[in-house]
């Protein structure tokens, strides 16, 4: 997911240096220099919604010993892996940075269950993550 100070800078930058060179009339420019100006007063003032992330992080983190746990055995360093993840995120000064502690742990989880459970134990890991991991991309999506 890109960040929207710098979608914000990016549709700055190609403004300034593609619509802007095209304009051939003072008043277009000047229009569009004022609309710069607002995009470049705004981006220090646009954030994303931490709420979504905070659901995520309320919803995936007391998930996260039960995968450490899975992947023990057969995948020890990817269980201290997502233990260091956790410890991460519940720690974190804010979602959003849990959140992505959370999600590439889950990112681990899954490639250690894929590599090294056997199906009967890896499916209902993978499921699990799955949801999470669906339901985060709903709250993402602002969907219901």
């Amino acid at each position: 997911m890109i960040e929207p100070q710098r979608a914000l800078r990016d549709v700055r930058r190609n403004l300034r240096e593609s619509v802007m060179p095209e304009l051939s009339s003072a008043h277009s420019r000047a229009v569009l220099a004022a609309a710069l100006g607002i995009l470049d007063e705004v981006v220090d003032r646009v954030r994303l919604d931490e709420g979504p992330a905070a659901a995520t992080v309320a919803e995936m983190l007391p998930a996260l010993p039960g995968w450490e746990q899975a992947l023990a055995g057969p995948a020890p360093a990817a269980a201290a892996a997502i233990a260091e993840a956790r410890l991460r995120a519940d720690a974190a000064s804010d979602p959003l940075a849990a959140r992505t502690e959370l999600l590439g742990a889950a990112e681990r989880a899954v490639a250690a269950a894929w590599a090294e459970l056997d199906p009967a134990e890896r499916d209902p890991l993978l499921g699990e993550i799955r949801q999470l991991l669906r339901a985060d991309t709903i709250r993402q999506k602002g969907e219901k």
